[in-house]
């Protein structure tokens, strides 16, 4: 007997029914003189003979018994187009992430059968959900068994074809490529089942990997202070007496630019721009006072708490006035006087003031709404100046840091962010007097008129030694 054709199956054993009758339309016969009679079989044979044929195979046990061991591995990755590496996706809580938009995302999958028999009509199902659906299959270049897979029409399952037979330590690894473009904020998981068959002996556990889906925003801050130099200085004033921002003390605007160089945040909620607003000292003494938050086109924008801004409801200025420029360019020449004459004056003396440590702060709460591509957040204060003189003037200078953070404000649990922050540093210098000379030592004046006295001296002696003062006198006698 022989077989046409491939055989798909080879543990199956054959079988083989042979069986003997006879027809019934069988012609009596007479045998002289008898009666006709008609032929019959031997009742004490069995009629049906029946035969089992079983392939060889070399691969399997002495006992002819293949007993496999099928192994199966994977992992979602982000492939490269031109080689077989594909570098692992990154894992929140033991999950890989996939990001929308994202290119080139694979599932590596490995099928091994290290140290078992050979592993007879080797299958793997898959089946994908139809937001992260196959578009192809790509295998590895170092594989040596070679995947065949059929998909069907809306590529939601695929039968890969692995081996017949997946021989003993044999592997086979391919990558099957995932399209991402059907993911949505209503999709949080994505999980791909994969079911690995055969017909030798191995009961192989279906594995579903598992993917969490974010949707990656990408937000970037930068902060700085308008000026980024202050001066303080004047006299003390009675807080019952303000009733002007003016009276409060110089001003410093803080701008803050948000750039959206991802997807248009308006589908996804908000981001809140978080600042710690250094307030008062740890005393509770007022240091910057707050006086409104608005955008570039002066439309005021409501951060939380509103306490925190303009508690004490002065009149808002419409500008800078032209009294406030002359106050600050002066106290600025008075503050530099020590840096033309370093010998007037006493070491520089400096602090740092931070939330961390001096200061009391509280955080603002600012919502960026439908944030597309930039936004630009302005924060108009002012130096609460009796603070400044009662407690840092006998300092040169301070820096006031302000920190700042992008975070989101939404519902949906699958929006992520990178961290975004900044710092902003503010430097204040203190007032100095023009008296200048009224802090100069009298030993220090004297020793300077001595000094020069001296010096004077010097000179008419090396004129007088080197004979220029008697060089006129000189010259009239030889024209006599």
């Amino acid at each position: 007997m022989t077989c046409q054709g491939e055989i798909q199956d080879k543990l199956t054993s054959i079988s083989i029914s042979l069986s003997v009758s006879l027809p019934s339309d069988n012609p009596k016969q007479t045998i002289r003189n008898l009666p006709d009679l008609e032929p019959v079989l031997n009742t004490l044979q069995e009629k049906t003979s029946k035969a089992e044929v079983s392939f060889l195979n070399s691969g399997c046990g002495s006992d002819n018994i293949c007993q496999s061991n099928l192994q199966l591995q994977y992992s979602f990755c982000t492939k490269d187009q031109q080689q077989d590496q594909c570098d692992p996706l990154a894992m929140e809580n033991g999950v890989p992430v996939i990001s929308p938009g994202d290119v080139n995302i694979a599932l590596e999958v490995t099928v091994t059968n290290t140290g078992g028999d050979d592993a007879h009509h080797t299958q793997l199902y898959v089946m994908f959900p139809e937001v992260l659906h196959l578009t192809s299959v790509v295998p590895k270049k170092n594989s040596v068994t070679q995947v065949q897979c059929n998909p069907n029409e809306n590529r939601t399952q695929a039968d890969c074809q692995l081996g017949n037979p997946l021989k003993r330590d044999a592997e086979v690894s391919f990558f099957l490529m995932l399209n991402t473009e059907k993911l949505s904020l209503r999709v949080t998981s994505a999980n791909v089942t994969l079911a690995l068959k055969t017909i030798s002996i191995q009961d192989v556990p279906i594995v579903v990997a598992e993917a969490k889906i974010i949707f990656e925003l990408h937000l970037n801050i930068i902060g700085l202070a308008k000026p980024s130099q202050l001066f303080f200085g004047g006299e003390v004033k009675d807080e019952k007496a303000m009733k002007a921002e003016d009276d409060v003390g110089s001003l410093v605007q803080y701008e803050f630019r948000i750039f959206n160089i991802g997807r248009p945040l308006k589908s996804f909620g908000s981001a809140v721009l978080n600042i710690q607003w250094p307030k008062a000292t740890k005393a509770g003494k007022r240091l910057l006072y707050l006086m409104q938050i608005t955008d570039r086109g002066k439309n005021i924008i409501h951060c939380t708490p509103s306490e925190a801004i303009n508690t004490l409801r002065f009149n808002m200025a419409s500008s800078r006035g032209k009294r406030e420029l002359e106050r600050e360019s002066g106290l600025k020449a008075l503050a530099s006087t020590s840096d033309f004459f370093p010998f007037l004056g006493n070491k520089r003396k400096y602090k740092t003031l931070t939330c961390a440590d001096e200061l009391s702060c509280v955080e603002l709460r600012c919502p960026l709404e439908a944030l597309d591509s930039s936004a630009v957040i302005l924060l108009h204060a002012r130096l609460w100046n009796n603070t400044f003189l009662q407690e840092y003037s006998s300092l040169n200078y301070l820096d006031i840091i302000l920190n700042a953070s992008l975070t989101l404000n939404g519902t949906q649990g699958n929006i992520g962010m990178q961290p975004s922050d900044t710092k902003v540093k503010l430097t204040v210098f203190a007032e100095r007097r023009p008296a200048l000379l009224s802090r100069v030592p009298w030993w220090l004046i004297l020793l300077s008129v001595v000094t020069a006295l001296l010096l004077l001296a010097l000179l008419f002696y090396l004129l007088w030694k080197f004979e220029c003062l008697t060089c006129g006198a000189c010259a009239k006698q030889k024209e006599v």
